[in-house]
């Protein structure tokens, strides 16, 4: 199981997501139907793996989820100053 640091755009239509891994919101589109910008860490075989735990996240599987990347994230652990970590989030995946 490698980890991966995850991001994809979330459009108000697809509805929810539970993800009980880190994930923040890190920003958002300004466009005229506003997008929030997801960041995530994930465990997984591969990085199709890794997408599909996402898809996988909502009650209904969205059709047009908008990637941004996919990258390792090694040994190091998600959290910094910027993304803490919540009393909720599970890391490793596993924990």
């Amino acid at each position: 199981m490698e980890s991966y640091w995850i991001s994809w755009y979330h459009h108000p239509d697809d509805g929810p997501f539970e993800l009980h891994t880190p994930w923040w919101v890190s920003g958002f589109t300004m466009e005229e139907i506003q997008r929030d910008t997801i960041v995530a860490a994930v465990q997984a075989e591969s990085v199709e793996a890794a997408w599909e735990v996402i898809h996988q996240s909502y009650d209904t599987r969205p059709t047009r989820i908008e990637t941004r990347f996919c990258e390792p994230l090694g040994d190091r652990e998600p959290f910094s100053e910027r993304f803490p970590r919540g009393d909720w989030m599970k890391w490793p995946a596993d924990a």
